[in-house]
């Protein structure tokens, strides 16, 4: 986890001081459900079994949508038409 970033699920479980069968218990879930959900790279989360085990450990849920830096355009048409160059367009572009 790197500073300023968010806790993960094994962070918050192992700083409540639960084993994955603890938290298993007492979400009413199995522990290869908790240790899936705490594998990185998997990707099924559900909000409703998140909401279950931030209730658990006293906890909620936080979804955000935050602004991400886009990737420089890697196709002329992807480009705003404002920000053209029309020195580098082809002949046939510029009659349209």
């Amino acid at each position: 986890m790197r500073p300023g970033e968010p806790p993960d699920a094994l962070t918050i479980r192992t700083k409540a001081g639960l084993t994955q069968s603890g938290l298993a218990k007492l979400v009413g879930t199995s522990t290869s459900v908790n240790s899936r959900l705490e594998d990185g790279d998997y990707e099924g989360h559900s909000l409703a079994m998140l909401r279950r085990i931030a209730s658990a450990l006293n906890k909620r849920v936080e979804i955000r949508f935050v602004s991400v830096k886009r990737a420089a355009p890697r196709h002329r048409d992807e480009v705003p038409k404002a920000l053209r160059c029309p020195f580098f367009q082809s002949p046939t572009s510029r009659l349209g």
